[in-house]
């Protein structure tokens, strides 16, 4: 087969898929972030969802620990690794268990961020263990 496109410069930009379209949450569909990978297409996540209270018209974000499954036709087509943000779908049949159904990158997070309401994901403390440096220092002349 020739090749009638040019050289191999061209065949090396065949597969760059550039993705536009940005998938806002309906009903049912929410915001997730992973914490862990468990493997055989399984993840440890949390997943946020927005309460509203009518009486004082406040909203606040609960968040939910829960193995999300990633769907097969996401396998090997879609990577996902962990702190990346997820769109989840409660299952009706497994009240522990929900399925990842998309992925965001950092430019559609940012388009949603300024079109919808968003919970802070990206601020969240993720409880990693915080050293002072003066106590490491105290503790090394101590040694000597």
């Amino acid at each position: 087969m020739k090749n009638n496109k040019g050289g191999k410069k061209h065949k090396r930009a065949k597969n760059i898929i550039i993705n536009d379209k940005v998938d806002i949450p309906e009903e049912g569909q929410y915001f997730g972030k992973v914490i862990k990978m468990l493997g055989s297409g399984r993840v440890n996540l949390d997943y946020y969802y927005k309460r509203t209270y009518e009486d004082v018209q406040k909203t606040e974000w609960t968040t939910i620990n829960s193995i999300g499954i990633i769907r097969g036709n996401m396998m090997k087509r879609i990577y996902i690794n962990i702190g990346d943000i997820v769109l989840i779908t409660r299952r009706e049949f497994e009240d522990k268990k929900v399925d990842i159904i998309g992925r965001y990158d950092q430019n559609q997070i940012n388009y949603l961020k300024k079109e919808i309401p968003m919970p802070n994901i990206d601020n969240i403390c993720d409880n990693d263990i915080e050293f002072d440096a003066n106590d490491i220092n105290d503790e090394i002349i101590n040694e000597i």
